[in-house]
């Protein structure tokens, strides 16, 4: 009997410390207090519906969790992303300036922890911190299984119809067909049929539809013969007038009904929502190769910590948690045309038919498609640039 008591007694301990672990574990770092106040910087690209609102969520917490703790937040906009990479790439160069937390593309945060500019993110959310967090973003937020960035919100590339303008069938049966019926609404109207805003993100996709990768190498240099065949595609349809270069936001040209349809950001739509009738299109079956399989490719926007203070780093964890808590990334999430990292989201919660047909497409997608989220890759994203203002050189010479 006293071994028996003397076993329960072992277990119970061990219970007990297990607990205590775990409770600890848990609450690291939010019940630690900061020796004094402090302020934290963030950067972002204010360019879109989704961080157009960051700045009346800082002012909420300045105001309360975070005067309570001693810590305040201070925002710096860019217009847009590229002018915010630019302003990181040159702080990583002159090796001083970063921002206690850059809001970016998670390629951009795989740039800076290559750059050893980063704290320790893995340290300060391991598995529990992230547990209400997709799988999905947490892979794509991390590099060598460390996490190097909070995940909060992914878009996608969704293809819009004008049916005002266009009243041929839809959906197209292939990205070829697409390009077909491109040409001839040309020789029929002397109007460009489509555009898209972003050459490497399509690339990407119409190769993962092959089972093939993109390597973001220049269509002149590319020995990837699938490559050579997209490319050859988008030239000879841009040849003959049916797909045309957009030199700004092709939601825009959409909206102002100079192109009757166009491959865009989930999120571009949403930013360009006051500006389009919901009732005049239609969100279209995203073009897949012909000899592709349907893919739905997301990418990941997260909140990367920089290496500073014990106070600051700590700071900066104390707010993204409250940040990127379930019901903080819901709200915050909720009609800006992304999908949030721990949220839910309610299409119905915007009262938008706009907002809601676009979420009803991308849930169609996502739920008939192979689903792949980019991961965080240094290289792609320096090189992806490259690959943006090649193609758009060769396209604007099509013209």
């Amino acid at each position: 009997m006293k071994r028996r008591k003397n076993k329960l007694f072992i277990i119970l301990a061990l219970l007990l410390a297990a607990g205590a672990a775990i409770y600890i574990y848990l609450t690291r770092p939010t019940d630690i207090q900061l020796e004094n106040d402090v302020q934290i910087s963030i950067w972002y690209a204010d360019d879109d519906v989704l961080w157009s609102r960051l700045d009346g969520y800082v002012e909420e917490y300045n105001s309360t969790e975070g005067a309570q703790r001693g810590i305040s937040v201070a925002l710096r906009a860019f217009g847009n992303s590229e002018a915010l990479e630019e302003a990181i790439s040159e702080a990583v160069d002159t090796g001083g300036g970063l921002p206690n937390i850059a809001v970016c593309d998670v390629n951009i945060a795989a740039t800076l922890y290559e750059a050893q500019t980063l704290a320790d993110v893995d340290g300060y959310f391991g598995a529990l911190e992230t547990a209400n967090f997709g799988s999905d973003f947490i892979a794509a937020s991390s590099v060598d299984g460390r996490l190097i960035a909070v995940p909060v919100a992914a878009d996608t590339d969704v293809f819009m119809i004008n049916t005002q303008m266009y009243s041929g069938d839809i959906p197209f049966e292939s990205f070829e067909q697409l390009c077909e019926a491109a040409k001839q609404y040309y020789a029929e109207t002397g109007t460009s049929f489509f555009t898209m805003s972003d050459y490497s993100e399509f690339f990407l996709t119409a190769m993962l539809q092959l089972g093939d990768e993109f390597d973001a190498e220049s269509p002149h240099d590319t020995s990837n013969e699938n490559c050579k065949y997209i490319y050859n595609l988008l030239a000879e349809t841009a040849y003959d007038r049916g797909f045309t270069t957009a030199q700004e936001n092709p939601v825009a040209i959409f909206a102002r009904g100079e192109i009757p349809a166009a491959i865009a950001s989930s999120a571009d739509v949403m930013a360009w929502a006051d500006e389009l009738d919901a009732d005049s299109m239609v969100f279209a079956e995203y073009p897949c190769m012909e000899d592709g399989r349907k893919s739905y490719a997301q990418r990941v926007t997260g909140l990367t910590i920089s290496a500073a203070s014990t106070d600051e780093e700590y700071a900066s964890v104390l707010f993204i948690k409250w940040f990127t808590s379930v019901e903080n990334n819901s709200d915050f999430v909720s009609g800006s045309g992304y999908l949030p990292a721990s949220g839910v989201l309610d299409a119905q919660a915007q009262g938008s038919r706009l907002y809601e047909k676009l979420t009803a497409a991308m849930a169609e997608a996502k739920s008939s498609a192979r689903i792949w989220t980019r991961p965080a890759d240094a290289e792609y994203a320096e090189k992806s640039r490259v690959f943006d203002g090649v193609l758009q050189s060769v396209m604007d010479s099509l013209k």
